[in-house]
């Protein structure tokens, strides 16, 4: 019985051997094609420009501008964000000749930073 199992198992093998061998080129091509296809096929989303977060100081008048013009939009049946809002202005702004530009960056009142208050460090008691 041993010579028969190893016969039987010398015939599998060379049958499994050739299953592995790795297919001819013109089928890998072909393959390679249909991949390249499908994805020409499908449409890709844009790629996201990269979001960035800041914070900056503006006087309040400023402020109650954006809250009225949010205000605004909303009365006309499109709610906006602030970021949107100064993007559309940036937008805006970007159109603009650079005489009328000048013009209105003279206008601005200076946004100066909030002072921090220097206070000389107090000694605090020790607990007992």
């Amino acid at each position: 019985m041993a010579k028969a199992t190893s016969k039987s198992t010398a015939a599998t093998v060379p049958a499994a051997a050739a299953r592995k061998k790795p297919a001819a080129p013109a089928a890998q091509a072909a393959s390679k094609q249909k991949a390249v296809t499908r994805k020409a096929i499908q449409p890709s989303a844009p790629a996201a420009p990269k979001l960035v977060r800041d914070r900056f100081t503006m006087p309040q008048p400023d402020f109650d501008r954006l809250a009225a013009l949010k205000t605004r939009a909303r009365a006309l049946g499109r709610p906006a964000k602030k970021n949107e809002l100064l993007r559309a202005a940036l937008q805006t702004l970007s159109t603009l000749p650079d005489e009328t530009l000048l013009l209105l960056l003279d206008q601005l009142e200076p946004a100066k930073p909030p002072k921090r208050a220097s206070s000389p460090k107090s000694v605090k008691p020790a607990r007992l």
